[in-house]
């Protein structure tokens, strides 16, 4: 499973990293992670190069 994480954080983008990581290594599952931190690059990585990912993680800001 291809999946992509976005997040402006660091720190955000390695908790989710150790956490699929875990996820994997117990469920005995293969992933692929991509960690990006802008949307902008995400999105060029999928609309410019063709890239597919099963599962986007983003870090989205609502404003109230």
């Amino acid at each position: 499973m291809r999946i992509a994480i976005c997040d402006d954080q660091p720190q955000e983008l390695a908790i989710l990293q150790a956490m699929l990581a875990q996820y994997s290594a117990e469920k005995g599952v293969t992933l692929q992670v991509f960690s990006y931190s802008d949307g902008e690059s995400l999105l060029y990585d999928i609309q410019e190069k063709g890239n597919d990912y099963s599962l986007l993680l983003l870090d989205v800001l609502v404003a109230a």
